[in-house]
């Protein structure tokens, strides 16, 4: 009796561990920030288009559920590897919170690889854009799911863009 009550507290103290968190990133605009995304009390500056360095960074872990949404200006959320991320079973789209779409035939879109990115529509503020679940990211920043907005990311420099992220996996700090 006594090792199975230990065995149920050992199982509840893992499952503990595991429990998914949902996580909100927040496109906004106005101020001195500009048009931007915020996570964490973090709000996203210039990068360059298909790499991860000096995004904004939206840590998780796997079975979380991250949540775009709009607090101010007009934005959509594209994902700039999202067919072969959800074919490789990287993340997938949390039923009825959205839908990806192809991208908009404007110019600014080259910069994107337009057979693997895709995006939702962009909507106003008060709207939510899309929920997807992380389900097997694997760590480091070159894994990450690296995400844009439509339409404020197909404007400017593609070495210096706005609205710029990269969801990454959230490595436990090892003890020394």
């Amino acid at each position: 009796m006594l090792r199975t009550a230990i065995t149920c507290v050992a199982i509840l103290g893992v499952s503990a561990l595991a429990i998914a968190e949902d996580r909100d990133v927040v496109g906004k605009s106005g101020g001195t920030g500009g048009h931007r995304w915020e996570f964490d009390g973090k709000a996203s500056g210039k990068a360059a288009v298909g790499k991860p360095d000096g995004r904004l960074q939206v840590k998780v872990k796997n079975g979380d559920v991250v949540r775009f949404k709009v607090e101010g200006g007009t934005h959509g959320v594209l994902f700039e590897k999202a067919k072969s991320e959800q074919e490789g079973g990287v993340w997938e789209i949390v039923k009825d919170s959205g839908a990806l779409k192809e991208l908009p035939s404007d110019a600014g879109f080259d910069r994107f690889d337009r057979k693997n990115a895709q995006t939702t529509d962009a909507k106003g503020p008060g709207n939510k854009l899309i929920e997807i679940k992380i389900k097997n990211l694997k760590a480091g920043a070159a894994n990450g799911i690296l995400f844009a907005c439509n339409p404020h990311s197909a404007f400017g420099d593609p070495d210096s863009t706005m609205m710029l992220g990269v969801i990454v996996l959230d490595e436990e700090k090892k003890k020394d």
